[in-house]
């Protein structure tokens, strides 16, 4: 926390990538193309770990093709994931209208950490907190990714604001229709990552995946906790991605 209370997220990685990212975001700024080429574009500035992560949400979203249910996350920060999710579906399945992708978050930050959260200073109050205003301008663009592809007069997205401990529940008593076949969780704190891996199971359909961010993570002890109180490492499958191999996906068998 700085002295003002506003919470600052602690740099990541060392002098050299921190070096790279401002390289190709100074490049990216003084680029001499307009705004839609740059768009069209913009693998020439993505790093290979961003790269990494778009085959691993990939690899997630090919395990659910035949299977039924929606795409839940949960703590979708700036809402990549999100458009990531929605522009799969439109490659994979553009008609399957009932796959919705259903993004839970504060968009305030962390509101609880307890002691199973541990001492980094990742897991703090207010930790991750978006801008005034951000789930209306995530809504936006959202929405002009539904319109490039098919059916975008169905919409397909949902954005829940708020504690998951209680959206979630609230969220499924209002929609008993629900199955999920895939659940992304990256809220990487004790007490949300256990009330919703309760409330998630029951809707989970076989062969379906939880995919956890922070499992087995020293910063964030408390997502493994959670965890171990609900699933255990025995109880169904754990698969690690052939793209990033610090995260783990649970296969529901």
């Amino acid at each position: 926390m700085t002295k003002d209370n506003v919470y600052e997220l602690p740099a990541v990685g060392g002098p050299k990538h921190a070096a790279v990212k401002q390289d190709l975001a100074r490049l990216l700024k003084s680029a001499p193309k307009k705004n839609e080429e740059l768009i069209a574009n913009l693998g020439l500035y993505t790093r290979s770990v961003i790269l990494a992560k778009i085959l691993y949400l990939n690899e997630l979203y090919q395990k659910i093709l035949d299977k039924p249910g929606v795409v839940m996350e949960f703590g979708v920060w700036w809402g990549s994931n999100l458009a990531l999710f929605g522009s799969l579906r439109g490659i994979y399945e553009p008609y399957n209208w009932t796959r919705k992708v259903v993004g839970f978050d504060t968009f305030e930050g962390y509101p609880t950490v307890t002691e199973e959260d541990g001492t980094s200073p990742h897991a703090a109050l207010g930790g991750y907190a978006m801008p005034e205003g951000y789930q209306d301008y995530l809504a936006e663009v959202l929405a002009v990714h539904e319109r490039d592809n098919v059916m975008d007069h169905q919409r397909k997205f949902e954005l829940i604001k708020g504690d998951a401990v209680e959206t979630l529940e609230a969220y499924l008593d209002a929609h008993p229709e629900t199955l999920v076949a895939l659940a992304y969780l990256d809220m990487a704190m004790y007490e949300p990552t256990k009330r919703v891996l309760e409330l998630l199971l029951p809707h989970m359909v076989k062969g379906g995946v939880i995919a956890l961010d922070e499992l087995g993570s020293a910063k964030f002890p408390g997502e493994t906790q959670a965890f171990k109180e609900v699933i255990g490492p025995g109880r169904y499958r754990l698969q690690r991605s052939q793209f990033l191999p610090d995260r783990t996906m649970v296969v529901i068998e």
